[in-house]
């Protein structure tokens, strides 16, 4: 589970040089977890007060903490709460309508997952995977057999998740009905999960092993295991290169793949890290127990969020 820590309204800056990290400084204290990003570069988290952006103070302000937050196409946030639902902005967190009552108990780890076509999918208590067609306006839910996670969509829009006890679910009617992939797919310990532009499937797991399949799930190699840290989080930029946040180790990237992994931790001091997201403008985020960072990427990359 990610840790929280934290970091201020008000995002500042301190001056390095281009290509390392840059630390965003703290002004006034809240806890803070996921991070997400809309298309304007504004930066919005989940907190235990609301949903910050860095662009005005608090948005939304709840008696209990908010899970996770998630953007769609239409620059819609939408903000799952720990006791009191799912709500929708479509003024870029000014005003918030619950959409869903549900209830999401503090002690889990939750990802919404929203498709390329605005489909909006997430599981809460355990085995009940709530679905949106119409942005969030009706819901469908379907009671699983098992306890799906870390739901991921590929480029035809086939849905991937993960159960630690049965291995690699897949489900390609939208998430009605769900499909065995392969009971012997290493899925224990697993804590995080993408898909990249091929298909090709990267999970990463407690201990710090990274593994990678090319054939939808039903086989798999193990592309990095020598940091034994837990994978916290995963993103893929525009051009391929992959980066995942490692607790008490930083970031790692690739550039070919997964095949090789490299240290990406140039100027940065607190590698604790537990999110990270990718902007528009060229600059990938991590949140750490330090606070927020950011570097200016070298090739200009599009939206990526991993949960």
């Amino acid at each position: 589970m990610k840790k929280t820590f934290l970091l201020c309204l008000i995002l500042t800056t301190c001056t390095f040089a281009q290509n390392q990290w840059k630390r965003a400084l703290l002004k006034q204290g809240t806890v803070v977890r996921d991070i997400a990003i809309n298309k304007d570069n504004t930066l919005f988290f989940s907190s235990d007060i609301g949903v910050i952006s860095s662009k005005q103070s608090i948005s939304l302000r709840l008696r209990y903490y908010i899970q996770t937050v998630a953007i769609n196409s239409k620059q819609h946030l939408f903000a799952l709460t720990a006791h009191h639902g799912l709500f929708r902005s479509t003024d870029k967190g000014h005003t918030w309508t619950m959409v869903l009552i549900v209830n999401a108990p503090g002690t889990n780890k939750y990802n919404i997952t929203i498709t390329e076509e605005d489909h909006i999918y997430f599981t809460a208590n355990g085995t009940d995977l709530h679905r949106s067609f119409d942005n969030g306006d009706t819901w469908e839910i379907t009671y699983l057999s098992q306890q799906i996670k870390g739901i991921t969509s590929n480029s035809q829009d086939e849905l991937f998740g993960y159960d630690t006890g049965t291995g690699l679910w897949s489900s390609k009617d939208k998430g009605q009905d769900w499909k065995l992939v392969d009971s012997k797919t290493p899925t224990y310990n697993c804590t995080a999960m993408v898909i990249n532009d091929q298909g090709h499937i990267f999970m990463g797991k407690f201990h710090g092993e990274i593994i990678r399949s090319e054939d939808n799930g039903r086989s798999w190699k193990v592309v990095h295991n020598n940091i034994y840290r837990d994978i916290n989080s995963m993103a893929i930029d525009s051009q391929g290169n992959m980066y995942a946040a490692i607790e008490r180790g930083g970031v790692i990237r690739s550039t070919d793949e997964g095949n090789t992994w490299q240290a990406f931790n140039y100027g940065l001091t607190n590698t604790d890290v537990y999110d990270i997201a990718i902007s528009s403008n060229n600059k990938i985020y991590i949140t750490t127990d330090g606070g927020v960072w950011f570097m200016e990427l070298e090739n200009k990359v599009q939206n990526t969020f991993s949960r």
